[in-house]
């Protein structure tokens, strides 16, 4: 027995003497990856998302399009007659921009680019040493890659004429993913850096992803779609996948993607590499997502009337730039410049955001409904949800900014400052006379001015999707019906005298008849494809129309 315990004791020693040794080399070892900024395994290297999809749908398409535009602009440099851009990737998280990048890094390299891929996204444990600016830390990764024989001691004093000698005339792409994450306030030292030697010199290109078009110093946007005496920099928007087409965002993944309906499209606002990332890895929800980035962010009214005239005219709003990062990105119209689209999960986390603010748990209980039924929900409901999310966005717009009234209800100062609701029309009530008796009933318990959303629960109930009224002082002033149609037919029945505003039918298809022809014999006015987007706003018209 003596000599066993010995043995053991032995034994322990020995076994302790090992873990503090190999745990010294890793602590080495993370120390040595820390300083380098990114793990020695992945350094140059974009890290694609686990369980990368090889049948992510756009791919191709993007890289293509990235590729066409790095073989078109890189031979020239920048002059008075030639202007030469950086290529922008911007998205949400999730949004596939690492993926895109990494295709497009292997793209170069197959076709002979001498390609550089720097990543600051979460996989890469990017660490800025103490003191060291964004010059700084970019200097020290890209000669790290190149494997320069820089004294470490000396990498503060960034010699990027060196570093540009050492690249030499060869054609030579750098990108970099997620730059936000380098600087989320962009320093205008290395804005000018990178358009020095990267982006104005022949033989040079840069491509860069960001959850955000525009990164601000003091309110300066220094990467802009036009190059004005304010701009560092000036970009080119690469279109990113977008898709509504069930059959092929189910084959990303027979399995875990199976599910995929068009709501769920619609939810995801159309971005397969979202809707394949959360069916792969659940636990990462919009929601979580969210949670990640908004921590402290204010909750007040204005800012929720400001994002939700976001979602209506797609213009950004300067109060509310934060939301820009969980939007599908932007896109350049040729009347209103660059314009944003927000994907329907996201908008549902902003409105939880303002939990506190009626109308923001309305469309996020719209939202809910969208959603909820996936397996059965099509068109109808993606249209019907819609309608009447833009009727609540409407609703506010009108009532706190002066526009928007839906339907021509009433005039906006009528309802400055008027009380916001929305009633279900509950279980039963199948007859537009029903409905009739609880829209009056309302009224006498309605002091304030106040517009209403009623809506039907009843499938059966026809021919309305829902009505818009006006009460002030106990009393119904106006009231105008509206119905939602995926086709060209004609409304079945006459609108009734006490839906004083008239009818109000919205098309997804052109009917035969226009909004300005007026209402027809039977009191309903007819909204042709157009005119319906034009309702709908511009998150909710990309959405739908796709």
């Amino acid at each position: 027995p003596g000599s066993w315990h010995e043995f053991v004791e032995r034994a322990q020693g020995v076994f302790l003497s090992w873990c503090q040794h190999f745990a010294a080399r890793y602590n080495r070892f993370m120390a040595l990856s820390v300083q380098l900024s990114v793990p020695i395994a992945q350094l140059g290297r974009v890290r694609v998302f686990p369980n990368d999809c090889q049948n992510l749908v756009g791919v191709r398409e993007a890289v293509d399009e990235g590729f066409n535009f790095i073989n078109r602009t890189i031979p020239f440099e920048s002059c008075s007659a030639y202007r030469k851009t950086l290529l922008m990737i911007a998205r949400c998280p999730r949004g596939g921009k690492t993926t895109i990048l990494a295709h497009l890094h292997h793209r170069l390299r197959d076709e002979g680019f001498n390609a550089m891929s720097i990543s600051f996204n979460g996989g890469t444990y990017f660490r800025r040493l103490q003191g060291e600016s964004a010059s700084e830390a970019l200097f020290r990764i890209i000669t790290n890659q190149l494997d320069l024989q820089i004294d470490k001691n000396r990498t503060r004093n960034c010699d990027w004429k060196a570093l540009d000698d050492h690249i030499g005339h060869m054609p030579f792409v750098l990108l970099i993913d997620d730059i936000n994450i380098l600087f989320p306030i962009i320093e205008i030292d290395l804005a000018l850096i990178l358009k020095k030697y990267f982006i104005n010199k022949e033989n040079r290109c840069l491509v860069v992803s960001s959850h955000h078009l525009f990164l601000e110093n003091a309110g300066i946007p220094l990467w802009s779609d036009c190059e004005s005496h304010l701009s560092m920099c000036s970009l080119s928007l690469l279109n990113m996948p977008e898709s509504y087409n069930t059959t092929e965002l189910t084959q990303m993944n027979e399995v875990h993607c199976a599910g995929i309906t068009r709501s769920t499209a619609s939810f995801y606002g159309g971005i397969p590499s979202l809707m394949y990332a959360t069916a792969m890895q659940p636990e990462e929800t919009p929601a979580h997502l969210f949670s990640l980035f908004m921590k402290g962010m204010s909750k007040n009214r204005s800012d929720f009337e400001d994002f939700v005239t976001e979602l209506v005219t797609g213009i950004a709003e300067p109060s509310v730039r934060h939301y820009l990062c969980f939007s599908s990105g932007p896109s350049s119209h040729p009347s209103f410049g660059i314009l944003f689209k927000w994907p329907l999960c996201f908008v549902q986390c902003i409105m939880n955001h303002y939990r506190g603010i009626a109308e923001a748990q309305y469309i996020s209980e719209c939202i809910d409904v969208l959603c909820r039924d996936s397996s059965t929900a099509g068109d109808g409901i993606v249209l019907q949800q819609s309608i009447r999310i833009a009727i609540l966005l409407r609703f506010v717009l009108t009532t706190r900014k002066g526009f928007g009234v839906p339907f021509q209800l009433c005039e906006a100062d009528e309802v400055q400052a008027a009380d916001i609701q929305m009633v279900a029309l509950g279980e039963g009530i199948t007859t537009i006379q029903q409905a009739h008796q609880i829209i009056r009933y309302y009224a006498r318990t309605t002091t304030r001015t106040t517009l209403v959303l009623f809506y039907p629960v009843e499938a059966s109930f026809a021919p309305f999707d829902g009505f818009c009224a006006l009460f002030q002082s106990l009393k119904l002033l106006k009231v105008c019906g509206y119905r939602c149609d995926d086709n060209n037919k004609e409304p079945s029945g006459t609108v009734p005298d006490w839906v004083t505003q008239g009818g109000h039918l919205l098309r997804s298809q052109a009917p035969r008849r226009h909004k300005t022809d007026g209402p027809d014999a039977n009191g309903w006015t007819h909204y042709n494809e157009t005119e319906t987007n034009g309702f709908l706003g511009w998150t909710l018209r990309i959405m739908h129309t796709k």
